[in-house]
């Protein structure tokens, strides 16, 4: 495995936005047979996650001289079927930044893409409004928030299995630039608090993208203060990324957790 390459951070505030999915929708979407929906309480959940970071810098330098960021990233929670005891993760279809210095190093840092975007997050008083486009104007998700007393969802019970979910998703599998492999980035870190969010979603384009699949809006919750480090674990061969142990259980049950 190549030496890795640790990117940290501060984290400002991140915001996630949950969609529900059936499993049976979602398999379809995954990129090989060992990563596999996670279900909580009979639904996969795809959500769009949203961070503003400070202090971004490989780990090897002063953090004083990192980079303010603002991104984002499709995602869903998956279950990795590869090792021996299955364990929670996530699946990534992409990433997107707004610095350009960020854009440009990804491919060395982590051997895949980031996407460049534009995201404005507007506030005023307690009600919120994210945007966030690509350079040309086009959109890919807009939403608009107020803090809530307590999570309102049909998947997670409280705010604290929100938080559980969330945590779980250590591993991240993401398309390499190498092609017909994915790239391995585990994320460490803590954050400081959770708070539930009321959000209304305007615009997501996985609705353009994913015209056969039905994604409900469920819940969304922010995230404030925290440290993160992303390190790059290499790069798996999608075709080798494939438990012949779990083959035939994998495709006639899902894995509750």
């Amino acid at each position: 495995m190549a030496r890795p390459h640790v990117v940290q951070a501060h984290l400002v505030e991140r915001m996630l936005f949950h969609f529900r999915v059936s499993p049976e929708a979602l398999v379809k979407r995954l990129p090989v047979p060992s990563l596999w929906p996670q279900v909580v309480n009979g639904s996969a959940i795809v959500s769009l996650c949203f961070l503003r970071l400070d202090s971004v810098m490989l780990s090897l330098l002063p953090a004083r001289f990192g980079l303010a960021m603002q991104a984002c990233a499709y995602r869903c929670g998956v279950i990795d079927l590869l090792v021996d005891r299955p364990e929670p993760g996530v699946y990534i279809w992409r990433r997107y930044a707004d610095n350009p210095l960020c854009t440009a190093l990804a491919s060395w840092v982590f051997a895949s893409s980031m996407t460049p975007i534009r995201a404005v997050l507007a506030n005023d008083g307690e009600n919120s409004r994210l945007q966030i486009q690509y350079p040309d104007g086009r959109p890919l998700f807009c939403a608009t928030m107020q803090p809530a007393d307590e999570i309102h969802s049909d998947v997670f019970h409280s705010l604290e299995d929100s938080q559980r979910f969330l945590t779980q998703g250590i591993t991240s599998y993401t398309p390499s630039l190498s092609q017909g492999k994915l790239a391995r980035i585990d994320l460490e870190g803590q954050s400081t608090r959770y708070e539930a969010l009321n959000a209304s979603v305007e615009y997501s384009e996985l609705d353009q993208l994913w015209p056969d699949v039905e994604l409900t809006f469920d819940s969304a919750v922010r995230v404030v203060e925290g440290q993160y480090r992303w390190i790059y674990q290499g790069c798996v061969k999608e075709k080798a990324y494939y438990c012949q142990k779990y083959a035939v259980a994998s495709r006639k049950t899902f894995v509750p957790v």
